[in-house]
């Protein structure tokens, strides 16, 4: 079972609070965004394999003033990147580079939409930090964890490359602050199942399978 670092759960909070909201709109205004801003976060390398080429035209498809994107994070892809939402007309992408570890907790908090285009992620394990902010997350098929994470309840799966169900992914949750809310409310749900207190149960099931169900009687 892969958990979420430690040091962010400090920074996590009830996605339907009232706190979560003031905390959101207070980093928001702290980021520079509009009140009426809907941030998409994507956190991690900056590299060929996340496919975020893909996530800036997504953007553009949506044609929003209201769709701001963060690319947090570093890597080579950086400066095409750059040049690319240049040459695409958008204004409203941020390249903060490198966050730490607290850095980062203040983008999942002012986040609204986290999303994960990636062709190929053996785990993700920023899509569990994420959720645990209480983000919706809209992920690629490729992405891991997400047959046990992202589920209806929880977010939204597109086939890596796909550029326009990507952008119809996000569509209803950048006008439905409600779908968000609830969606966002279903991954800290879903997240937390997936806690330190959940591990020994799962460990047990596993080694009850594995051994046709004698793992208890090896355990005595």
């Amino acid at each position: 079972m892969i958990l979420v670092d430690a040091n962010l759960l400090l920074y996590s909070c009830d996605a339907s609070s009232e706190h979560h909201d003031a905390a959101r709109r207070w980093w928001e205004r702290r980021l520079g965004l509009p009140d009426d801003a809907v941030l998409l976060l994507y956190a991690g390398r900056l590299a060929p394999e996340k496919r975020l080429g893909d996530l800036l035209e997504a953007v553009r498809r949506l044609d929003d003033p209201r769709a701001w994107l963060a690319l947090a994070g570093e890597g080579r892809e950086r400066g095409r990147l750059e040049q690319r939402a240049a040459a695409l007309g958008l204004k409203q992408v941020l390249f903060p580079g490198f966050q730490t570890q607290a850095q980062l907790a203040e983008y999942y908090t002012a986040a609204d939409i986290f999303v994960l285009p990636s062709e190929r992620e053996p785990w993700g394990l920023v899509l569990n930090e994420a959720m645990n902010f209480g983000l919706p997350a809209v992920v690629s098929e490729r992405v891991g964890a997400a047959p046990d994470l992202v589920l209806p309840g929880t977010g939204r799966t597109f086939p890596p490359g796909d550029v326009e169900t990507l952008a119809a992914c996000l569509r209803p949750l950048l006008a439905d602050a409600g779908l968000r809310a609830r969606l966002g409310q279903g991954a800290l749900d879903r997240i937390r199942q997936w806690s330190h207190a959940g591990s020994p149960e799962t460990i047990v099931r596993a080694l009850e399978f594995a051994t046709g169900g004698r793992g208890h009687a090896g355990l005595r």
